[in-house]
């Protein structure tokens, strides 16, 4: 099926919990087992670094014994340099695991595998903080996985607003939250009495994500302004639900939220140990603002700019104050087929109502869209217009601002590049590579557009002539018209 080969680099903890299965005796052997199992059956190799041969090295007894046996059922890679990225985030570590992980992340930094597998946060996070992509849980990587063999067209329900009393705080969701302050007498004192509005993504007797939320008067940080922001005072993802992107749909949630309510700003404080969060946060346009004394670190987004800025470029306009608000330079209209469009842009569907109804495997802000468009004038920060084609007249129902895009040599190549944000599978990303160049574009998807615009409307302002077959640039009478339609909008 794939004629590249395709390789993931899986942590110690990973292989552990795997070759532990067998005995039971491992929290999460079973879904290590099961990580290997899909892999094999994708067509992915398994690696271990130098840094598991140096962790199992030192095991002693049976179980150590039994550990290096099962190195030979590896492709265990040599030690590989430590490139300046990553010693620049590690430093010097004087601790034999910190060196064992920067060993790990050396290996994966030298592009030997398209995925690394780690459940130790603090490696991921440092990882990602060397400049890597593709840094995933174990959760990630069995949801990653699983789109690759057979996508998922429908998942639990999308955010959901519910009473904080419906909510239930004894499920492993809050535990961390509880260790860090006394949540219980804050839930039952305050949220609940006050009853704060609560979004949930699952059901509230067991969430996978929830988002407490509050209307301030005063931003902490600037506590004279007379600005009204929302705070974000609680904003958890369960460890098994992160695979299925519900940060990203749960942040979403927030933001239209906000937006809903005339907020133009949110912020949230989070603790500096939770490292994942403080690195994944500025990716959606929150930044650092201020530092409490309790080690707080308070992080803050813009949902529009402040009047007499200067305008930033248009990716970055995006990233800063969507979802929800672009800066339109250029654009294009961009045929999908109803198939596609239904597994790529399920919000833009009928049935895909941001805070009620059904999500699908693509319901994110970060998504990757694979065609054979000839085009090279997608550009960085350009707006897409989505026009589904197939199902009636055709029409535009959502829009994405480009990231940036590739032209991949063979099926390997198209898998990293699209990586976690994948709505294909594997055999249809290789048909996409036997069939012609293959182009990837990855994008945010900034809104659905509701009511959808009909392709005859852009015919109107000669924003486009005929039927597009292909990603085709808006003419600048078209740039012009939907600068209007979406300042008319907001």
């Amino acid at each position: 099926m794939m004629r590249s080969p395709l390789a993931i680099l899986i942590d110690t903890n990973v292989f552990v919990a795997a070759e532990a299965h067998a005995e039971g005796d491992h929290a999460y052997g079973p879904a290590a087992a099961e990580l290997l199992r899909v892999a094999a059956a994708v067509g992915f190799r398994i690696c271990l670094s130098a840094a598991t041969v140096a962790d199992v090295s030192g095991a002693v007894g049976d179980v150590g014994a039994r550990r290096r046996r099962a190195l030979r059922k590896y492709d265990v890679l040599p030690q590989a340099p430590v490139p300046a990225a990553v010693r620049a985030v590690f430093g010097h570590p004087d601790r034999v695991q910190h060196r064992n992980d920067m060993q790990m992340v050396a290996t994966y930094a030298t592009g030997v595998a398209a995925f690394l597998v780690s459940n130790d946060a603090q490696l991921r996070s440092r990882a990602r903080r060397s400049g890597l992509d593709n840094v995933l849980s174990l959760a990630e990587g069995l949801s990653y996985l699983g789109t690759l063999q057979a996508p998922r067209l429908l998942l639990p329900p999308a955010a959901t607003r519910v009473e904080a009393l419906e909510v239930n705080i004894d499920v492993p969701l809050f535990d961390s939250l509880k260790d860090d302050y006394d949540f219980v007498t804050w839930w039952r004192t305050k949220v609940v009495p006050e009853r704060r509005d609560v979004l949930v993504i699952g059901e509230p007797s067991a969430p996978d994500a929830i988002a407490v939320l509050k209307d301030e008067e005063h931003a902490p940080w600037e506590p004279g302004a007379p600005s009204r922001v929302l705070k974000v005072c609680t904003f958890k993802v369960s460890e098994d639900a992160q695979g299925v992107r519900r940060g990203e749909l749960l942040l979403k949630s927030v933001v239209e939220y906000a937006r809903e309510r005339g907020h133009a700003r949110i912020y949230l404080e989070v603790y500096s140990k939770r490292e994942e969060l403080v690195e994944w946060l500025p990716r959606f346009g929150f930044s650092h603002v201020m530092t409490k004394q309790s080690d707080e670190l308070v992080y803050a987004k813009r949902l529009v700019p402040v009047p007499g800025d200067p305008p930033l470029d248009p990716l970055q306009h995006a990233v800063t104050y969507g979802p929800g608000s672009v800066r339109v330079e250029r654009a294009h209209i961009v045929p999908i087929q109803d198939r596609w469009h239904r597994r790529l842009l399920p919000e833009a569907t009928d049935q895909g109502d941001l805070f009620a109804g059904t999500e699908a495997c693509g319901n994110a802000v970060l998504k990757a869209y694979v065609c054979r468009a000839p085009t090279k004038k997608v550009k960085p920060g350009d707006v897409l217009l989505f026009l589904r084609t197939g199902a009636g007249p055709s029409h535009v129902t959502a829009i994405g601002v480009v990231e940036r895009t590739t032209r991949p040599a063979d099926v390997g190549e198209l898998v990293s590049a699209v990586g976690t944000r994948t709505v294909y599978s594997a055999a249809e990303l290789a048909a996409f590579c036997e069939e012609g160049q293959t182009l990837a574009v990855l994008f945010r998807m900034d809104r659905r557009v509701s009511p959808t615009w009909r392709l005859a409307e852009l015919h109107k302002v000669d924003a486009v002539h005929g039927v597009p077959q292909s990603i085709t640039q808006l003419q600048p009478e078209g740039v012009e018209w939907l600068s209007s339609r979406l300042d008319a909008s907001r």
